[in-house]
């Protein structure tokens, strides 16, 4: 009876009879008619139909965030029970003149739940040109120089492997989880590497791959890390080459030169293959970043542009032609396969490009990609991803170099240009691939040159230089080729990965019937190591050519 009066009292303190009851609230009920919707650059337009499929009465309030890709009509609106809204959408023509894939989530919110809406946009034919890999007409590449990225990652992009399964089962999963997560393929999913895909832009790369790793459809996804070309700038002066004379070359070249076919990859940022000094040598390759068969360079970017040429010069420019430089096997018979994983100014490499050019490499055939033919036996890799994939072991690489390594071939990288003590760089520290630290020409430690003191550390040391802004003249940098018949000085542990690679190649054109883990034996046994050379910084010591390949001396000596 108490309860009863204090109802009435509260009631009549509101104004309202004490017989009269308040109406329930009358409910909306957001019904949105797609989850996701494709585009392309000729379908740019589609239609979202937003109902109040709700109560009898009911008024659902609601509004519309897209990203800066899409633009719809309207943003938000009222619709009574039974009605819709039309909402018209397209995407930009920023977008569509960017010509890239992105997914972008339109957040549909309302005064009943929110609804989100996934646009996978994808530009048709992106991937064509890489089906002229490996023939010798090259396509026009030369795009327009970009701006470096200053983040470790590709902002919206992740590499991703799917749990194999049995029948269609495998392609069910990859179906559902990539609308369940919004996953837009760039690359097929296949079983000989991970599929790169676009993410919602929205989304932080790195810890959505930890969410995805939880799902059990998915064995691992990574970032699309950015790679770095691993020198400092150039100098176009003339010098010796004391890194040829002062580590065994001239006592190794009484030996062998090159003579017999040997092929080392150079994947890198681009190689001039027209050079006088490099092309007789040089075979059909790819560029894994412009998405064609061109590897050659843009204009000029301070050593960047110029570095895949300079490399390939130090491994096998040829040498007793009366011109510019000698390589390391500067004899015919040894041939560059050029691959170029960055962009024409020499910058914005990634992970998943230096994937494929492993692959190719190797001679692994690859979808939507022209056939190799002339599979590499040695790849040199002076390229290395940021600090920031040294905490997070690259599983896909790795299974790129595996596969590689199965296929017979020797790979090697550069340790990093960091001057750091307790890590190197990837693909160095890869467990496949021989990391390669430089020494300068009083065959010391390079200050630059990066060691781990645990974990992963350099094997071999070769000449890289000092870090200087010194001319060409004298010891303190490493000469080589540079684009347009032109030759400049470079140092990093970028040249001496290259002169490890042609060493190798030398020891293969002497002997063709030796394998990888021989040709490595080879070249730790030989190497020069002194009492004051610890294991952490130097490995197995210095690569002496002249020793590797029998002689009596050592480095010279």
């Amino acid at each position: 009876m108490k309860r009863k009066f204090i109802l009435a009292l509260a009631l009549l303190l509101l104004g309202l009879p004490a017989c009269t009851l308040l109406p329930p609230s009358l409910k909306p009920f957001i019904f949105v008619n797609k989850s996701h919707i494709g585009l392309n650059e000729n379908k740019s337009l589609s239609q979202i139909l937003i109902r109040n499929q709700g109560e009898n009465g009911s008024v659902l309030e609601w509004s519309l965030v897209s990203g800066r890709n899409i633009i719809a009509n309207i943003s938000s609106g009222k619709i009574k029970a039974g009605e819709k809204a039309e909402v018209n959408i397209r995407v930009s023509q920023v977008a569509i003149n960017a010509k890239q894939a992105f997914v972008e989530e339109i957040r549909i919110s309302s005064n009943d739940s929110s609804k989100i809406v996934r646009i996978f946009y994808k530009p048709s034919g992106s991937i064509s040109g890489l089906k002229t890999c490996g023939s010798t007409e090259l396509a026009n590449n030369i795009k327009s120089q970009q701006k470096a990225s200053n983040k470790a990652y590709v902002a919206d992009e992740l590499l991703i492997k799917f749990k194999a399964t049995e029948g269609l089962g495998s392609q069910a999963n990859i179906n559902t989880a990539s609308l369940d997560f919004g996953l837009l393929a760039l690359t097929d999913f296949t079983d000989k590497r991970p599929s790169l895909v676009k993410i919602p832009n929205s989304k932080e790369p790195l810890e959505y791959a930890k969410i995805l790793e939880k799902d059990p459809r998915i064995e691992y996804a990574e970032p699309n890390y950015y790679l770095q070309l691993l020198s400092t700038p150039n100098d176009s002066l003339y010098s010796e080459q004391w890194n040829l004379k002062d580590f065994g070359l001239e006592q190794a070249w009484d030996i062998e030169t090159g003579t017999n076919r040997v092929v080392i990859a150079i994947i890198d940022s681009s190689i001039n293959t027209k050079h006088q000094d490099l092309a007789a040598k040089i075979l059909a390759g790819c560029d894994f970043n412009n998405k064609d068969n061109n590897p050659n360079p843009g204009p000029s970017n301070g050593g960047k542009s110029e570095h895949g040429t300079h490399v390939a010069g130090i491994a096998a420019a040829i040498g007793n032609n009366h011109l510019g430089v000698a390589g390391v096997a500067y004899g015919s018979g040894v041939k560059i396969l050029p691959i170029k994983i960055f962009d024409d100014a020499g910058i914005n490499g990634t992970i998943d490009n230096l994937i494929d050019a492993i692959l190719w490499a190797s001679g692994i055939d690859l979808p939507n990609v022209g056939k190799n033919p002339n599979p590499a036996q040695i790849i040199n890799m002076s390229v290395g991803a940021s600090e920031a994939a040294i905490t997070n072991k690259l599983k896909s690489l790795n299974e790129a170099t595996s596969k590689a390594k199965a296929k017979g071939l020797i790979i090697f990288a550069a340790s990093g240009n960091s001057g750091l003590s307790n890590e190197i760089l990837y693909p160095a520290a890869d467990s496949n691939v021989i990391a390669v630290g430089s020494v300068d020409a009083n065959r010391s430690r390079s200050s630059f040159s990066n060691y781990a003191k645990t974990g992963p550390s350099v094997e071999l040391m070769a000449p890289g230089g000092f870090n200087s802004i010194a001319s060409c003249s004298g010891t303190k940098r490493i000469r080589s080729t540079f684009p347009n018949n032109q030759y400049g000085c470079l140092s990093g542990t970028s040249m001496a990965s290259p002169f490890v690679a042609g060493v190798a190649a030398l020891l293969l054109s002497q002997d063709s019937s030796l394998t990888a883990s021989e040709i490595k034996a080879k070249l730790i046994s030989s190497a020069l190591s002194t009492s004051e050379m610890n294991k952490a910084e130097y490995g197995a010591g210095i690569v002496c050519a002249d020793k590797a390949l029998g002689a009596s001396s050592q480095c010279g000596q």
